[in-house]
């Protein structure tokens, strides 16, 4: 059971550019195709940036201290993410809420990708030498795996309203590279950051245990059984008061089903809110 505060919907700009982009992925071979998309999204990503820089100079001539920290460290996050400018705000102030209320319980992060929302994370919870939670990141550092079944919409042969294609391998972010942009660009302590590798079914049942106590579980797994076997395994750990943050519940119909399932099944009736580009989240009674 669940009651929704808003209903997330694509804006017509975004629509347009996604069947644009399908379109041209019809015409294209594969290989001109992935070209022509890598360097795109590269523009497109250095646009939203350089556009969010009216954000930082706004607060800083306004003298806002706070709103300049935030938006200092969405900033520097950006390249390095796919979650977008409001949802990063809408994590930051979720960290920043257990932070401030010193909220029992470590950081889980399942869908990593390249860690710019790890980064995020982190630059909260290990502030001011405050060393006492652990981030969990989990992830097969090999992308995403296929869909399945429970993905598509029969109807609209589609996996949902992602502007981009999202293939076998899509959101990648090796390993190596989230350690480095964790350990070495960052310099987040090493000993409480937790890399976990390998699909959610295969180490979250041999991990749940040693995770314990979770004050922000953030899933951002995109696929029907990746989102469930999240939520299964990790969810009874969330400490009251913390918080569930679902990234694709408003673009991935299969993701969607899950926690709609889940929370069916459990009896569940929470206030899910939306972040306004597709995620959403909700408090833990």
């Amino acid at each position: 059971m669940k009651k929704k505060t808003q209903v997330y919907k694509k804006s017509l700009i975004v629509l347009l550019l996604k069947k644009i982009l399908f379109f041209i992925k019809a015409i294209l071979p594969p290989k001109w195709y992935d070209i022509f998309y890598k360097f795109t999204f590269k523009i497109y990503k250095s646009l939203i940036r350089f556009c969010y820089l009216r954000f930082y100079i706004y607060y800083y001539f306004k003298g806002d201290i706070k709103n300049l920290k935030k938006t200092k460290i969405i900033y520097r996050v950006m390249p390095y993410s796919l979650v977008g400018e409001k949802g990063l705000a809408k994590t930051y102030d979720l960290v920043k809420k257990v932070v401030d209320n010193n909220l029992e319980g470590d950081l889980v992060e399942c869908g990593v990708a390249q860690g710019g929302c790890a980064a995020l994370m982190a630059s909260l919870i290990f502030e001011k030498n405050n060393q006492t939670r652990k981030l969990w990141l989990c992830d097969s550092y090999e992308g995403l795996p296929d869909p399945t079944k429970e993905d598509f919409d029969q109807k609209m042969c589609s996996t949902g309203t992602h502007t981009q294609p999202m293939d076998k391998g899509f959101c990648l972010g090796t390993l190596e590279q989230v350690k480095q942009l964790m350990l070495e660009t960052f310099n987040f302590p090493k000993d409480k950051i937790i890399f976990v590798k390998g699909w959610f079914k295969d180490t979250l049942p041999l991990k749940n245990k040693e995770i314990g106590k979770i004050a922000i579980l953030r899933i951002d797994a995109d696929w029907y059984d990746s989102t469930k076997e999240c939520l299964e395994y990790l969810y009874d750990q969330v400490a009251a008061k913390g918080a569930i943050i679902i990234d694709d519940y408003g673009t991935c119909f299969g993701c969607q089903k899950a926690v709609d399932e889940f929370l069916a099944s459990r009896n569940l009736t929470v206030e899910i809110k939306f972040d306004g580009r597709g995620g959403c989240y909700w408090i833990k009674s």
